[in-house]
This record gives C-alpha cells, structure tokens and sequence, in this order.
C-alpha cells in the first residue's frame, strides 16, 4: 500500500503546481471604470490589492513598496456616495497582519475614486469579456429591435384599418 501512496502523492504534487492560480486572474477580463451603485467585494478587490501593494503605505512605511499585501477583506461599509472598505493586510517583513481600511468616493459621473493626498485615483475593475460585451452592444441592440418590432405592429394595424374588407351580409330568401 505505501509502495502506491507515494507514486500518487508525487504525482498529486506535480499536477497541481504546474496548474497556475487563476483567483485574481485578468486574462479573459477586461478593465472597466467602477461604476456599479452597490459595491461588493469582487468589484473592488483588483483596485484595492493593487494599490496596497505599491501605493498605500509609501507615505507611512521607509520601502513599504511591494511589502504589504490585502490578506483578506473583512467588509464594505457602504452609505450612499461613500464607502468604507475593511480589509487585513499582511506585513511581509515582520509577517504579521493588522486590520486597516480605505475610504472612497462616489463622483457625480457614478464613478468611484480613491482620494489621496495628492491626487485623485478613478477605480477599475475587471468584468469578463461576455458580460462586457453583452451589456454593452447586445441589451442595446435588442432594446432597438423591440421598439422597431412595435412600431411595426402599430404600422400593420394602421395599414390594415385603411383596408378594411367590406362585406355584404346574404339576404334571407335567395
């Protein structure tokens, strides 16, 4: 029995570390502004992992560039206009994590921003290419082709209440 167990293992092994991870991964996705009225945690996730990661904690962190990363993200506090996103981030130099988060902004476009001291980043996210492509030409084109498909009805009636058929009822007796 052990003589088998060992064989499978390896080869369970090398199966999967040759499998790449595809948790975050973009190649079927395309970069889309962040404008979705109720923000869930796959929407912002790319955004905020991102800028983690090179950007948070320059200003508060001597070489804090590709040191941090979003460990897991604990909630989205979100009221109206304004979003709070909880998260844990993990210190790779002393590996410990820490709970922090970041506050962002909806703009009056419907865009959402995070706001720096510096400057004002848009957020992005990734959507897969068929719901991109579907919301974008597909529901339109359909939403073009129901309003022809009723002003047609409406031209046939019209059409066919000018031709109205006559007919003359059969007299009784012949």
């Amino acid at each position: 029995m052990k003589n088998i167990l060992t064989p499978c293992c390896v080869f369970l092994f090398i199966l999967f570390s040759l499998v790449p991870a595809r948790a975050h991964d973009t190649s079927n996705r395309i970069k889309i502004p962040l404008d979705k009225d109720i923000l869930a945690i796959d929407d912002i996730a790319y955004f905020i992992e991102s800028h983690v990661h090179r950007q948070f904690y320059n200003d508060r962190y001597e070489q804090a560039e590709k040191r941090f990363y979003v460990d897991s993200f604990t909630r989205i506090e979100q009221l109206g206009d304004r979003a709070d996103i909880l998260f844990k981030t993990l210190d790779v130099k002393t590996n410990n994590t820490f709970d922090d988060r970041i506050t962002i902004h909806r703009m009056e476009n419907g865009k959402w921003v995070l706001k720096t001291r510096d400057k004002t980043l848009e957020m992005y996210t990734y959507v897969t290419k068929f719901s991109y492509y579907y919301k974008t030409y597909i529901l339109p084109l359909a939403a073009v082709g129901l309003v022809l498909a009723g002003l047609e009805m409406i031209f046939l009636r019209l059409k066919n209440r000018k031709k109205k058929i006559s007919y003359t009822p059969l007299k009784k007796g012949n």
